[in-house]
């Protein structure tokens, strides 16, 4: 994964909305790497965010099946 800024990377696996994301970072709420985030900085998936003091997992998606 290219590294991508974090209101983009956390709205994209279903955390809150951009809007929502760029308040919290704001309030220093969300930290990566144990740091402060600063507005548009970029992310990967090797770099450990935390929300509110909980770590922040990539959801996992199943892979549905359909049988018509």
């Amino acid at each position: 994964m290219e590294p991508m800024r974090i209101n983009k990377y956390l709205a994209q696996n279903g955390y809150a909305s951009r809007r929502e994301i760029d308040k919290l970072i704001e309030r220093n709420e969300i930290k990566v790497n144990g740091e402060p985030v600063s507005p548009g900085q970029k992310v990967t998936e090797k770099d450990k965010i935390t929300i509110k003091g909980k770590p922040f997992e990539k959801p996992k998606f199943e892979k549905k099946v359909y049988f018509l």
